[in-house]
């Protein structure tokens, strides 16, 4: 869980404008990719699949947010590696 705790504050870039929420801001990542077709997000309210719907009408994420995801992820260990 150490690994994840700053992670919010790491990727604060893309939602602190307001212009998406961080849940969004991870499904367009994830939606990225040309090989992702879909994404099956958790959903157990009618928020969460409000707000996972909203996502689609989020500004897509820009090439130089990508890149900063990029970074962040090559600068930092989120995973244990075998």
């Amino acid at each position: 869980l150490e690994r994840w705790q700053k992670a919010p504050q790491l990727f604060s870039f893309l939602y602190e404008d307001g212009r998406r929420t961080a849940v969004q801001a991870a499904l367009q990542f994830c939606l990225t990719p040309r090989a992702a077709a879909t994404v099956i997000p958790g959903m157990l309210t009618v928020q969460e699949v409000e707000e996972n719907v909203d996502a689609l009408d989020c500004p897509t994420l820009s090439p130089e947010a990508l890149a900063k995801i990029y970074e962040v992820y090559a600068a930092n260990e989120f995973f244990e590696r075998p």
